[in-house]
């Protein structure tokens, strides 16, 4: 995990208290999957108060503690679904990994173990960007990279809400 503003997200990672937490996760080098890392940095350089950016390859356990006293939680990871053509949020639910995994891609699972851990978890949404190539790659394609900005201004609207 690459911390876009000073926070790592592990042990002794400074705690969320109060604020809104943006994870992007996906892997850089298989081009428009890096759309999540993208756009957790965009946001982070937009320096909103109470908003505390990270990018990610990949959502693991770890990553509970930063959520424990947060608000709001906001995830961004491409999607590979042939039938999204636009950038989509919708509400997480906390649930139970089923595989229990040590990593895993699923924010849900991700609110689960911060619920059983800590006592709760924040309110959460997750924003997906449809990914058009996933080839290796370290570049995202254009249309993905015009997606990406629709994204920071979705996510911008989603942790300015009180």
């Amino acid at each position: 995990m690459t911390p876009c503003d000073g926070a790592s997200g592990g042990p002794g990672a400074p705690r969320a208290s109060g604020t809104c937490v943006v994870i992007g996760y996906g892997n850089e080098l298989r081009s428009d999957d890096g759309a999540g890392p993208w756009v957790a940095r965009a946001v982070a350089a937009l320096a909103l108060p109470g908003v505390l950016a990270t990018d990610a390859h990949q959502l693991v356990p770890e990553m509970a503690e930063m959520l424990s006293d947060a608000r709001l939680a906001v995830f961004v990871d491409a999607t590979v679904t042939p039938e999204p053509t636009d950038v989509a949020a919708r509400r997480v639910e906390p649930h139970a990994d089923p595989a229990g995994a040590s990593h895993f891609g699923d924010p849900g699972a991700l609110l689960w173990i911060t619920r059983q851990v800590y006592g709760r978890c924040p309110e959460a949404w997750l924003v997906t960007i449809p990914a058009r190539n996933l080839d290796l790659g370290e570049s995202l394609t254009p249309g993905v990279r015009a997606l990406c900005d629709t994204a920071v201004s979705v996510v911008a609207r989603l942790v300015a809400c009180p």
